[in-house]
């Protein structure tokens, strides 16, 4: 195994870890008192205004053409705006461990994106992983004793509906980013634009989080959010460029596993089996919908890199 495979598998583990970490933080900000539109701010603004400073900090300048404003809109809609709130307005309902469960499936909607787009094949094996992902969210949604109150099942479409963003943003990012734009960049860009949408919607319906006072549990956590996902999203898109979307995407094993352990530990979660089924089955669907040729695609991103 070449250093730089271990490097991938490394970026990995550590940036899954870091986003199961984000969504525990943002559940205990929203049981608070947080609002979920408010923490989504932080999540897209506030580590939008990290980014930046590291660019400014770098000598780099923003790119700021309309072509480049565009791409950090949608970008930043894709990955901030839209799958956002809707998630962590899910976790007042749902146990952490199933809020990350949601992500196991975007390497697997990714593949199925990437198919429609042209950008992978038809492979049985992998289309077989796309299917044992869907019946994963089934086992979740359709017994009654799967969750702790079965009327959250409507949360649960909530959440892997807005998941699907994540899926196109990986499609997204893949073909649109502009070649004169680094990771730094692309991703101070997005989190900006992204935020900046949800700013004013957030400050008209009096849910913004005022960064005041500084040791307010709220605002330790809103800030919190911001600064783990300042380090989460320049991981990923630094996977994204390296490796592809559909490896990079596979973070979400990684997430799902340490969102269960937080949620275990934090919360005291205790997951139905029809979760525990929904986990290996949507385990299996990561596994099968991996690319088969991830050396070739490992040494290809040595050689851009």
């Amino acid at each position: 195994m070449t250093g730089f495979r271990l490097l991938l598998i490394a970026v990995i583990l550590i940036d899954g870890a870091a986003w199961g970490g984000l969504y525990t933080v943002a559940k205990a900000t929203i049981e608070r008192g947080g609002h979920p539109l408010g923490v989504a701010v932080y999540e897209g603004l506030g580590s939008g205004v990290l980014l930046l400073a590291a660019c400014l900090l770098s000598g780099r300048r923003l790119p700021m053409s309309l072509a480049d404003m565009r791409f950090y809109l949608i970008n930043g809609m894709l990955g901030v705006s839209l799958p956002a709130v809707a998630i962590f307005a899910a976790a007042q309902h749902l146990p952490v461990g199933i809020v990350t469960l949601f992500f196991a499936m975007v390497p697997v909607l990714t593949y199925g994106f990437a198919l429609v787009v042209s950008m992978e094949r038809v492979d049985t094996m992998r289309v077989g992983g796309l299917f044992c992902g869907l019946a994963g969210m089934l086992l979740i949604i359709l017994p009654d004793t799967s969750l702790p109150d079965p009327s959250a099942a409507g949360w649960v479409l909530i959440g892997f509906a807005a998941c699907s963003f994540y899926g196109v943003q990986n499609i997204y990012m893949a073909k649109r980013t502009p070649a004169h734009m680094d990771v730094l960049m692309m991703a101070a860009g997005s989190m900006l634009f992204g935020g900046g949408v949800l700013l004013p919607v957030a400050i008209a319906t009096g849910t913004a989080i005022v960064p005041w006072p500084p040791a307010d549990p709220v605002v330790l956590g809103a800030a919190g959010v911001g600064v783990i996902n300042c380090a989460a999203v320049m991981l990923f898109f630094w996977l994204v460029r390296a490796s592809g979307p559909v490896f990079a995407s596979q973070t979400a094993s990684t997430t799902l596993l340490a969102g269960v352990i937080f949620g275990y530990v934090l919360f005291d979660e205790r997951l139905s089996p029809w979760v525990w089924g929904a986990i290996a089955l949507m385990a299996l669907g990561v596994l099968l919908v991996r690319p088969r040729n991830t050396g070739l695609a490992v040494q290809a991103a040595e050689n851009r890199l």
